[in-house]
């Protein structure tokens, strides 16, 4: 076989483009608009097969506590192959990110492969590469055992009222008490005016306020607007009394949406719009003939109960949905200095803000 692994800054955009495009294992996080946005820790690459490529695969430099791995940013991407391609170019690939991980001083590969590609849909783990290449099941998370992740896909080809019918009792309630008032909202989809994106701006920075986390920065922000000219991102802004209260941010393609981030006013935090503007968003999916859409991960382990991280995700369960296992792990190739630079840092950090916590 004749296979070359080129990187991805030596690839011509316009080909790793048409090939992420076409292939139905790619999704946004493939596209090359993202992988620009964070180039310098970019190990993104593109295999070839004689002249022609047959594969890409997204990957990052990531630092986690006191070490470094290759692994996702931003989102879900990893491994894509065009169809039908033998299983014997699988040890390639594997020796190929082995070596990758070493020349950046890694300790680990992490993968993550997304969902809302097209055939990674109804993919289990062992017809995944996660289980061809050797990966775990699932990611520590600093704790003690590999911790399985779930994410939520609705099929937006059901009616509003199927769809609904799976809304926990709370969730109705909350949207019934919002739809009460009097509310508009706007969807841009290209073209954003400068005031309605700051809205979504405050919005984002008020609830980060709320919950005591860090906001994105503006490069962050202003690559967000991007994609939304770029037609690979929606935003909705809801409005009371010409105030916008609440906002949304989804990035879209393929026919297939995912919620990215969100923002409410303080003042409105209990008036159930953070719960309405989901339903609000799965009603504009619909009429944009979008396919599915995902409300993303939880994590049902009890390890992770009291976190922010568990809180976010029992609240996306109350939607309903397809509860999928998320398609993700990673592969240690240092365990001994995976152990004392990732995990017992984080042991350390988590048992220092359990104590800051019950002496605060």
């Amino acid at each position: 076989m004749n296979i070359r692994f080129i990187s991805f800054d030596k690839v011509p955009t316009e080909i790793w483009s048409q090939f992420v495009d076409e292939c139905d294992e790619c999704w946004v996080y493939h596209k090359a608009e993202l992988i620009r946005f964070n180039l310098r820790d970019s190990r993104s690459f593109a295999i070839y097969e004689r002249d022609q490529i047959i594969g890409v695969c997204v990957l990052y430099v990531n630092k986690i506590m006191l070490g470094k791995v290759l692994g996702p940013r931003m989102g879900p991407a990893g491994l894509a192959l065009k169809k039908n391609i033998s299983k014997k170019i699988y040890p390639l690939i594997l020796d190929h990110l082995k070596n990758l991980a070493r020349i950046n001083n890694c300790l680990a590969i992490q993968m993550e492969l997304c969902r809302l590609a097209e055939l990674n849909s109804d993919k289990d783990y062992l017809s995944s590469y996660l289980g061809d290449l050797g990966f775990s099941l699932g990611q520590r998370y600093f704790g003690t055992d590999y911790l399985p992740s779930f994410t939520i896909i609705f099929d937006l080809s059901k009616t509003l009222e199927e769809i609904s019918n799976d809304f926990s009792r709370l969730v109705k309630r909350k949207c019934a008490r919002f739809i009460k008032r009097e509310y508009q909202y706007e969807c841009f989809e290209k073209e954003i005016p400068i005031q309605s994106w700051e809205e979504f701006i405050t919005n984002h920075k008020a609830t980060f306020k709320l919950t005591g986390a860090t906001p994105f920065p503006e490069k962050t922000l202003a690559f967000l607007r991007g994609l939304v000219e770029n037609r690979l991102g929606l935003l909705i802004n809801v409005y009371v009394e010409g105030s916008c209260c609440a906002s949304l941010y989804l990035m879209i393609y393929k026919r297939r949406a995912l919620f990215f981030a969100s923002g409410v006013k303080s003042e409105f935090y209990d008036s159930g719009c953070p719960t309405f503007i989901h339903q609000l968003a799965i009603t504009e999916l619909k009429t944009r003939g979008v396919s599915f859409f995902e409300i993303g991960y939880f994590f049902p382990s009890k390890a992770l109960e009291g976190t922010k991280l568990y809180s976010i995700g029992q609240f996306k369960r109350m939607f309903g949905g397809e509860q999928k296992l998320a398609l993700s792990g990673e592969l240690i190739l240092n365990e001994w200095l995976y152990f004392f630079l990732v995990i017992l840092p984080g042991y350390i950090r988590k048992t220092a803000l359990y104590f800051w916590k019950k002496l605060g």
